[in-house]
């Protein structure tokens, strides 16, 4: 569990005052996965807080950093020992209107559509329910006319308000300049740029550099090549549009073009990943080449620092190759192991891929990765549109 508050403990009542003491005295626990609102009433040392759940004084440790009055929606997962969820309250599958009303009634939230969709988002996200920063949310969203339609966007900007760099007065100035474009948008732009490009009749010293430097081709020796300009420096890549803009006048107005307008995108594409780098959120895209055609693979790794040692982070990829239906990969990485539930929205694209098994394991292995595939029943998740099936997918690097 992401963020599980655990060693819950009821306050001694031996070190409160008689008047203290019997207005403080236990009632019952609630329910077992019933919801409950938690408020910080004080924070000791070590990150040990005195808190009110359902009309009782407890005290524990917990996952987030709060202040005193604060207050926070969380789930009750267990009794003995007493233990609550504070990101893990609703499966996807359970997010109805319903739910959504109860969760901003318990925190005492009027229930908009735009209140809706910011719970929403951070049951998404798996953040804790934190009045105040849901509230803020909200406020920005309502007062400062923020229209966020983008998920990948509301997502960085409810990742920006859990980052104590961020404040409202920031978000306000820089809104403009950061979400002007979302991710997902300015990676097709990418796709389509270098599509075109590859259909110009461009001489083939020219194409194999640009091809070199953002598609991976499992076909040829040395496609690791587009995931080390990608990661080491993407500015690499700028430099080579650079020198091939230098001959533009050997390659044509429309070629040129073409290559200053990929130049841009990728300029604005560096600019907001920028942006989510500040909240530890690192999105990014691979192009592959699949026969004769070109697709993109979105990722995205965010960092998990609530686990101690090895830190994790969650990964998402997504692509849609045409007949091949949705595909989606959700998962951890910590260490050399990578962790993930595999699902297509096709359950023929999930037999296709389950028979082709020896050669993605093949594949994978021409970068480097050992990998330990299973493939398996599994759990829906919301990523996963209805009527589609999971895979079990364990890779170890």
């Amino acid at each position: 569990m992401l963020s599980q508050v655990v060693n819950i403990t009821g306050i001694q009542l031996s070190s409160l005052k008689p008047s203290e003491a019997e207005e403080l005295l236990p009632k019952l626990l609630p329910r077992e996965n019933s919801l409950v609102e938690v408020t910080v009433l004080d924070k000791g040392p070590n990150g040990t807080y005195k808190l009110l759940i359902s009309g009782s004084v407890f005290q524990s440790k917990l996952p987030v950093n709060l202040n005193i009055g604060e207050a926070l929606a969380a789930k009750v997962i267990g009794l003995n020992p007493f233990t609550l969820s504070l990101d893990h309250i609703f499966p996807a599958k359970m997010l109805n209107e319903n739910n959504i009303a109860l969760l901003l009634s318990k925190l005492g939230i009027a229930g908009t559509e735009i209140s809706s969709k910011v719970l929403k988002a951070f049951l998404k996200e798996e953040k804790p329910l934190v009045k105040s920063k849901l509230e803020k949310v909200i406020e920005l969203l309502e007062k400062e006319d923020i229209k966020l339609d983008d998920q990948q966007q509301l997502s960085l900007f409810i990742q920006m308000i859990h980052t104590d760099d961020f404040r409202g007065s920031f978000l306000k100035k820089s809104y403009a300049k950061m979400f002007r474009y979302s991710v997902e948008i300015l990676a097709e732009e990418v796709l389509g740029s270098v599509k075109r490009l590859n259909s110009m009749g461009i001489p083939e010293e020219v194409i194999s550099r640009i091809n070199r430097a953002l598609v991976l081709d499992f076909s040829e020796t040395g496609s690791l090549d587009a995931i080390e300009l990608k990661e080491k420096s993407s500015g690499k890549i700028e430099d080579q549009l650079n020198a091939l803009l230098e001959k533009g006048t050997l390659l044509g107005d429309k070629v040129k073009n073409e290559l200053l307008c990929l130049k841009e995108i990728l300029i604005r594409f560096n600019m907001l990943r920028a942006c989510y780098h500040r909240t530890g959120i690192y999105p990014g895209f691979i192009i592959i080449r699949t026969g004769d055609g070109l697709e993109m693979v979105e990722y995205r790794l965010e960092n998990d620092s609530k686990e101690a040692g090895i830190k994790p982070q969650k990964l998402k990829l997504e692509m849609n190759p045409g007949s091949l239906g949705k595909i989606t990969i959700n998962g951890f990485l910590a260490g050399q192991t990578l962790s993930a539930a595999f699902g297509c929205s096709l359950e023929s694209t999930s037999e296709m891929l389950n028979g082709g098994k020896e050669e993605l394991i093949k594949a994978l292995e021409r970068i480097n990765i050992l990998p330990r595939l299973s493939f398996g029943s599994g759990v829906k998740t919301g990523e996963i549109p209805e009527g589609g099936s999971m895979r079990q997918v364990n890779v170890r690097i």
